[in-house]
């Protein structure tokens, strides 16, 4: 196993290694660029990549180029339920923590990629897993602790779905929506869990994320807010997004 990945990042590479009877590590030169594919199944041309962290500018780059070649389907894991193992002092203590995400929280990685070229190329395919964490103590802001996060480990996948192309992220928007609409007006249709804080935020993620993938546009404010509707064609991007 990479010494940088995760257990839970090795698992799922066995996993959809096992299920598609792909290789995994596989290195590819694309141009004059060599980039490492998670799993790749060269039978049906497709590229799994395993994205745990935030889907940064470093990683566009390489499914840009992959998606020239393969079809790239991006796994990502959402944690749901965490069984987290925590040593302080040499001491061990054990608890369960139950996350306030689901699907929607792909959202809050899709804001960093700005992927208009590809979308229609890609899929994302969102994992809800139920993981075990170690973690240890690594210093203190204050009087707060704050800790490391040592490894993760799959449990179970508790729940699956994959998006591919621009109709299917857009079907997350609330049905009813106008025209021209609002992250507040996204926000106050919205049936997700977390309360009224996380359905602000969720919303804000999901318009900024489709204007990063070309799939709307900001067309005015309405006092403080910005106005935003759907784009036609999801390979228009605004300048203003």
């Amino acid at each position: 196993m990479d010494g940088n990945q995760t257990r839970l990042h090795q698992t799922l590479k066995e996993l959809y290694a096992s299920a598609t009877g792909g290789e995994t590590e596989v290195n590819v030169r694309v141009g004059d660029k060599k980039y490492r594919i998670d799993v790749l199944d060269q039978v049906a041309g497709n590229a799994y990549e395993i994205q745990i962290k935030q889907f940064g500018k470093a990683f566009y780059p390489k499914i840009q180029a992959l998606s020239s070649l393969y079809n790239v389907i991006i796994i990502h894991p959402v944690p749901v339920v965490q069984h987290v193992t925590t040593w302080e002092h040499g001491l061990a203590s054990q608890h369960v923590v139950r996350k306030r995400q689901d699907f929607y929280s792909i959202f809050e990685r899709l804001v960093s990629f700005r992927a208009p070229d590809v979308i229609g190329k890609i899929q994302v395919r969102v994992l809800l897993v139920e993981e075990r964490v170690t973690r240890q103590l690594a210093g203190f802001h204050g009087r707060r602790p704050y800790y490391e996060v040592l490894d993760r480990d799959l449990v179970r996948v508790v729940g699956e779905r994959t998006y591919s192309g621009s109709r299917k992220f857009l079907a997350m928007l609330p049905s009813g929506l106008p025209c021209e609409f609002t992250n507040n007006d996204v926000a106050a249709m919205l049936d997700i869990k977390g309360g009224r804080a996380r359905k602000k935020k969720i919303a804000g993620c999901m318009t900024y994320s489709f204007c990063q993938l070309g799939l709307a546009r900001r067309t005015g404010k309405r006092g403080n807010a910005h106005v935003f509707s759907i784009v036609e064609s999801p390979s228009i991007v605004s300048s203003s997004c």
